[in-house]
């Protein structure tokens, strides 16, 4: 039996949450990060009260969904007749501002406050960067200073070929880079 069989079975569910994706206009969240969660949908892992918020410097608000739902096809193998498909894409949003506008943070906090009133997500969060490295610090740092993250286990956050690497992605958020 699969692991996502055993999951399913078990009915082992993430807890309700939003998921952000920074730098989501890239090429790995519609070929690969969009249609892996779809899956998670169609096997029943996931909740009903989960959304997914890309997030980009270029606006694509109009363009954004149908366009995730084009990889959602062809990177996923999904049929455009699966009736799960709307239900899922209805929970798929867009929000637009550059990594280093504190405004722009400000308002994604109140943006996920909001979705969290309407899709009942409980303020739980998982931010996946899918951007450059070099961009990691400063989105970690607007997170923290903004109140839209906490650090947790050390070690938690982030890649890095040594634990100091994997670490500092969570002194970051705190505030301590040391």
């Amino acid at each position: 039996m699969s692991r996502v069989e055993q999951d399913r079975k078990n009915k082992r569910l993430p807890e309700p949450c939003i998921v952000v994706v920074f730098g989501a206009s890239g090429d790995l969240t519609k070929r690969k990060l969009l249609p892996a969660l779809f899956h998670l949908k169609q096997a029943g892992l996931l909740r009903e009260e989960f959304a997914v918020v890309g997030m980009a410097r270029r606006d694509l608000s109009e363009t954004f969904v149908p366009d995730m739902k084009d990889g959602i096809f062809k990177g996923g193998g999904v049929a455009e007749t699966d009736p799960r498909l709307d239900s899922f894409l209805d929970r798929v949003k867009y929000f637009q501002t550059n990594f280093d506008d504190d405004d722009g943070f400000e308002r994604l906090k109140h943006y996920l406050a909001e979705l969290d009133e309407d899709l009942g997500t409980r303020g739980n969060r998982l931010f996946y960067l899918a951007v450059a490295p070099e961009y990691f610090a400063d989105i970690i740092a607007r997170l923290g200073a903004h109140g839209m993250a906490q650090s947790g286990e050390e070690g938690q956050l982030g890649p890095g070929r040594d634990r100091e690497a994997m670490v500092q992605p969570n002194r970051n958020i705190r505030g301590d880079r040391k």
